[in-house]
């Protein structure tokens, strides 16, 4: 993306036993990570709190897809 984020996602897609033969389920287990470097301005407002904003971000995301 540029200098300042990255980003790294897997996704492990797996066959689970269904109860009946009928039945075909799929499984998949994502993982998401996101490293942003915060500008040094920005250094008077606690890690946790741009932690937690941008944990929401992402959430509120992955829930509009």
């Amino acid at each position: 993306m540029n200098s300042q984020f990255s980003a790294s996602m897997t996704n492990v897609v797996t066959w689970q036993p269904a109860d009946t033969p009928d039945e075909k389920l799929i499984a998949s287990n994502t993982t998401i990570q996101v490293d942003v470097q915060v500008p040094a301005w920005v250094s008077f407002v606690p890690v946790s709190s741009i932690e937690a904003v941008g944990c929401q971000v992402m959430s509120t995301t992955l829930n509009l897809m």
